[in-house]
This record gives C-alpha cells, sequence and structure tokens, in this order.
C-alpha cells in the first residue's frame, strides 16, 4: 500500500469540509450525490494506493458499482465495500425513482450497520446516542434529520477507510 499516495485524498479539493457541508443540504438527494462522488474518489484512490500506481483508472471510465467491484478484488474490507454497495443501490433509486425524495427507513437501517463494524472511535458503537454538531447546534443522531446521519455515517466510514490505511501492511 502506498501510505502516502492514499494521504492525498486528505487534500483532494477539500474533501473533508464536503463532509461537514453535507448537513448544510436540507434534501437528501443532494447529499446522497455529494456522498456517492466523494466516496468514489476515495475508491480510486485507495485502489491507485493500493496497486501503487496513480493512474490506474487513467483514461478507464468506469461506472461506480465497476470500482467497487475492483476495490473488491483488492481486498478492500467487506464491511466499507458493502455500505458502498448500498450507497450506490440508494443513488440509483433515486436516479431510476424520479419522483423519490427520501431514503427509506430500511436504506437508513442497512447504512447504520457500519457502526456495528468500526474500528473506529467507541461513540460510534453508541450511534443512536451521539451527538452531531450542525449549523443549528448539537444534536442527538437519532433525532437527526436523513442528511445528517448520512454526514454522521459517512464521515464514520471515511475514518474507517483512513485507519484500514494506516493498518495495513
Amino acid at each position: 500500500m502506498n501510505k502516502e499516495h492514499f494521504l492525498t485524498i486528505l487534500s483532494y479539493k477539500g474533501i473533508t469540509l464536503k463532509f461537514l457541508n453535507i448537513t448544510k443540504h436540507d434534501d437528501e438527494l443532494s447529499a446522497v450525490l455529494l456522498i456517492h462522488l466523494m466516496f468514489e474518489k476515495i475508491i480510486e484512490v485507495w485502489v491507485e494506493s493500493i496497486t501503487n500506481n496513480p493512474k490506474f483508472f487513467a483514461g478507464t471510465p468506469m461506472t461506480f458499482a465497476a470500482k467497487l467491484q475492483v476495490a473488491q478484488n483488492f481486498q478492500m474490507p467487506e464491511h466499507i465495500l458493502n455500505t458502498l454497495i448500498t450507497l450506490n443501490k440508494i443513488r440509483d433509486t433515486f436516479g431510476n425513482e424520479g419522483s423519490k425524495e427520501n431514503i427509506s427507513n430500511e436504506e437508513m437501517i442497512e447504512l447504520g450497520k457500519i457502526s456495528i463494524t468500526v474500528k473506529a472511535h467507541s461513540l460510534f458503537r453508541k450511534l443512536p446516542t451521539c451527538s452531531v454538531i450542525t449549523n443549528e447546534g448539537k444534536k442527538i443522531y437519532k433525532d437527526s434529520a436523513n442528511n445528517i446521519k448520512l454526514s454522521k455515517l459517512f464521515t464514520m466510514l471515511y475514518q474507517e477507510i483512513i485507519i484500514s490505511v494506516r493498518d495495513s501492511d
């Protein structure tokens, strides 16, 4: 794993700030699309790092699902992949059902499963009662709007990927 290359993601167009800005979107579609785009780049940089080939995807248009398959072939942790597969299904549902405006409770539960498997901070294991800081102040996760929950879940997943890179050989 080329950890130095992976760390370039930290400066990629203010990606960390983009996670924080998800809470500024009232509509769930904007939050899902923004997260989807950010994680597409994270997957690319992860694969480039694991293969030590910064041009792995250069000139090769691929779908998000195909990039996930490549990441799986290079042993991206399964719990991370499963969450990203769920994210892609939700994004596809928004795209295929023009009238869809909200993420279902079932979809949020499925995404929330990542909190059970993360190695990151133990606070995430108590996800329903953890605090989320928003523009309106401090909120409890379980009482928050889905876009705020998405921000928390995918910040957690982002940290999980960084930890998996840190712990890799």
